[in-house]
Order: structure tokens, then C-alpha cells, then sequence
């Protein structure tokens, strides 16, 4: 079986000092192995269009960035760019123009977010693609399900006005506990459903296996 390796990213660089969420952080150094890694095995580095349109045949990786932090548009669109390798970042799209509101920040300091106008820079690039997230980046598994439904719909609704493309792909945000039927709250969604741990696509022959990207031993 065809295994697809989903690698997640959050904040990319350098974090704050004796910051509580250095999991979160990424730095180039690190990114930047993980890179030549997959080039000399390799494995191909693949779209969420590619796979939902059944292109992948052999075991590749999905590039996936969430929460739309700026450091991607700063610091990794620039390495992908060289390499002309494929990549998608999840949009909150309340969120766009702002920061991750959705952070303590007495535990560490907020982040800058992508801008609608760098959005659009880079949607010029092929390469690049966009995802879905809820609305405000919120945990889906404490809303009732009408509010959940509005904060996945509505977030695809606002990225299909503003992207030339729909989004083959919506991230489920870190939730306290699993959604008991999360195709209810996408019932017609026909992308690619990722999550912490795992993802889904229906009537798809392969295998998903979601990993932090810092895990990149498990390629």
C-alpha cells in the first residue's frame, strides 16, 4: 500500500527564550535537513490536488503548514521556492491581517500571521496551495455541532472568495478530545481531512500517516 507522509508545521525559526512551546518552533536548520533528506531518498514531494485526484502511486510527502504563521512567507517559502517543491499552508481566515489570538500570551509572545496581500503573492507560485481551517483556529470538539459546522463552513466560504482555487484540504486544529463523526461538519467536502494524528479521504487507496515535521526520522 501507498503510503502518504503528511508532515505538519507550525512556527518556523528561532523561538523566544525559555519559551513552554518549543514544540511548536521548527528551526531552518532543522527544516533544511529534513529537505535533503527527503531529496536523497527520493520521495516525491506532493500537492493535496495530486492526491485527491489519485495522482499519488508511490510513498511521497505532503509539505503542510498550519495556522498561517507569516515565518512561512519569510522564511521557508524562500527555500521551497529554490527547490520548486510543492507545499500548503492552512488559513484561520478570521485570522488573516493578525496574530495567533488563540495563544496565552503570558505563555509566549504573540506571532504575526499572513496578509491577504502576501496570500495573493504567493498564490501566484503553482507550487504553492491553501487550506482550510475553522474560522478562528477554534477546537472544533467544544462547540456544539451547528457552531462547528459555521466555523469549518464559513472559513471555506470566506478562502473560496478570496482564492482563485477552492481548498482540497481542511486541518482540524488541536482539539481536548475526538470528533465523534467530523464528516457531519464536512458533509460535502470532498478534500483531503487532516488531523493531529491521522487523516482522511474518502474512497482512497492509500495510507496517511500525520507526523510532526520535527519527526522527520519517521520518513
Amino acid at each position: 500500500m501507498v503510503t502518504l507522509h503528511i508532515l505538519t508545521y507550525q512556527k518556523m525559526g528561532t523561538p523566544p527564550k525559555n519559551t513552554p512551546l518549543s514544540r511548536e518552533w521548527t528551526s531552518l536548520k532543522r527544516f533544511t535537513r529534513t529537505l535533503d533528506k527527503i531529496k536523497k531518498r527520493g520521495i516525491p514531494v506532493v500537492s493535496p490536488a495530486e492526491i485527491v485526484e489519485g495522482k499519488v502511486t508511490t510513498d511521497s510527502v505532503l509539505l503542510l503548514f498550519l495556522d498561517a504563521y507569516r515565518s512561512f512567507y519569510t522564511e521557508v517559502y524562500p527555500l521551497l521556492r529554490t527547490r520548486e517543491w510543492a507545499a500548503c499552508v492552512c488559513l484561520p481566515t478570521a485570522c488573516i491581517n493578525g496574530h495567533n489570538r488563540w495563544q496565552d500570551p503570558h505563555r509566549e509572545s504573540w506571532q504575526d500571521l499572513l496578509s491577504w496581500e502576501e496570500i495573493k503573492i504567493l498564490s501566484k507560485d503553482a507550487h504553492i496551495s491553501f487550506g482550510a481551517q475553522a474560522l478562528n483556529r477554534e477546537d472544533l470538539s467544544l462547540l456544539s455541532p451547528e457552531q462547528a459546522r459555521y466555523a469549518v463552513q464559513e472559513s471555506l466560504f470566506r478562502l473560496g472568495k478570496n482564492l482563485s482555487h477552492p481548498p482540497q484540504l481542511f486541518a482540524f486544529s488541536p482539539m481536548q478530545k475526538p470528533l465523534k463523526n467530523p464528516t457531519e461538519i464536512l458533509p460535502d467536502f470532498d478534500g483531503l481531512m487532516v488531523f493531529s494524528d491521522k487523516a482522511v479521504l474518502k474512497n482512497s487507496p492509500l495510507r496517511f500517516k500525520v507526523v510532526r515535521g520535527n519527526s522527520w526520522r519517521s520518513l
